[in-house]
């Protein structure tokens, strides 16, 4: 039977769409990342039990170390997100410089210049170590001055703060390129969301476009190492209800892990102390609850065979229960195969593990150590023994050792 060379045509790219609708690029052609599952840390300061007693002060440095990088690993983390705060440090030295007269605040510029070399140094360490790193970084625009984030409506509304943070992360890509299978991943603008004046948020409707334009801007310079993109709205794991995958190779999903906000964020912004975890009879606040909420994340995984990664999980200190709710949230990750770092040791006190679970006036504090412990706290044990799952990896030879193999494999520098 002879049919029209357009009815061919049409057959053909009804295949093409067919095979191609709402696919991902076939991970089975990629290495996993280095290290995979991810069981780390978010680093987020230098104020950790094995540093003695907490730095107090306003604009006191608080950087993390490659000592803290080793310690880290002893303690079996596999995986650390090193958190770039150019914005955050460039405000600090502006306030500096104010309080000082004759102090010159810092340069953008000079900033990244030395947070780029400072993460390199951490690099070094986790090469070392056997650790991966993750560069991570949303503080988007650099300049406090402008007076907006990356959640400011004009942000997203202005094409040249767009171009000016793809040109950011075109730097910081070009500039670790060269990087071995000690960098696992870059991860950028790891909650997108727009809020409003009014206090409504929504998940940009810039995003979809825009991680297709970072995803691009750093395969410009970088075609080896993986990509965080993160499904959006905050972060949240209901945004993957609705999201489809990205054609592109070495892609792993994100999420952040912080609902039910009113338990793990109680007394914050407001409220009282005092919602507690578990409650059987409550719709989330227990683990069948978490499960519900993780699942849009968990049917796109199985949908379309993706690698996920828990960018931040935690929940305050204070909050009753917390530490059952953080060890039900770890067995759903390990039992999802998902990547995951906890937020976070050394920096603000509500999140950080070595404080007791004490709420008081001045919890809040941004350099508040009145209740500080270290680490004989059972947030600590918590997540040590979760670490410790690595070692046991590592002893049959998957975790520690995979790094540096899987680095000198033939084409393990072009793939």
């Amino acid at each position: 039977m002879h049919c029209p060379r357009n009815f061919w045509l049409f057959i053909a790219a009804l295949y093409l769409a067919l095979c191609g609708a709402g696919a991902s690029a076939d991970r089975s052609k990629d290495r996993p990342p280095p290290d995979w599952s991810w069981r780390g840390v978010f680093m987020a300061g230098a104020n950790l039990p094995w540093n003695g007693k907490p730095r107090q002060g306003y604009g006191t440095a608080t950087t993390t170390s490659p000592a803290d990088i080793d310690h880290f690993a002893q303690l079996g983390v596999n995986a650390i997100a090193i958190g770039l705060t150019p914005r955050q440090d460039i405000n600090v030295s502006h306030i500096l410089a104010i309080q000082h007269p004759g102090r010159i605040a810092i340069t953008e510029k000079e900033e990244l210049r030395a947070e780029l070399a400072h993460a390199d140094s951490l690099l070094d360490e986790c090469k070392k170590d056997g650790v991966v790193g993750i560069i991570t970084l949303s503080q988007f625009p650099f300049d406090p001055t402008l007076g907006i984030t990356q959640s400011s409506p004009s942000f997203w509304h202005d094409p040249a703060q767009l171009a000016e943070t793809l040109r950011r992360i075109g730097q910081i890509a070009r500039h670790f390129a060269a990087r071995g299978n000690e960098l696992g991943a870059y991860d950028f603008l790891t909650e997108p969301l727009e809020t409003f004046p009014s206090g409504r948020p929504r998940t940009p409707a810039e995003w979809i476009s825009f991680r297709a334009a970072i995803i691009k801007t750093i395969r410009k310079y970088d075609q080896r190492h993986y990509i965080v993109i993160s499904g959006g709205f905050g972060g949240e794991p209901s945004a993957y209800r609705t999201l489809t995958p990205v054609e592109n190779h070495r892609i792993i999903y994100s999420f952040h892990m912080y609902d039910p906000h009113a338990f793990t964020h109680q007394a914050i912004y407001s409220g009282s102390v005092g919602l507690s975890y578990p409650q059987a009879d409550d719709p989330v606040l227990n683990k069948h609850g978490l499960e519900r909420l993780i699942e849009p994340v968990v049917e796109f995984q199985r949908r379309y065979d993706t690698y996920i990664y828990v960018g931040e999980f935690s929940a305050v200190r204070w909050a009753p229960g917390a530490v059952r709710y953080l060890s039900d949230l770890i067995d759903i990750f390990d039992r999802n195969h998902f990547g995951w770092v906890y937020f976070a040791p050394g920096g603000w006190n509500g999140w950080d593990p070595s404080f007791d679970t004490t709420y008081y006036p001045n919890a809040l504090g941004v350099n508040d150590f009145t209740h500080y412990i270290g680490a004989n706290t059972p947030r600590w044990h918590l997540l040590e023994r979760a670490w410790r799952k690595n070692l046991s990896h590592a002893a049959h030879g998957a975790c520690k050792t995979c790094v540096g193999a899987w680095s000198r494999m033939p084409d393990a520098q072009g793939y």
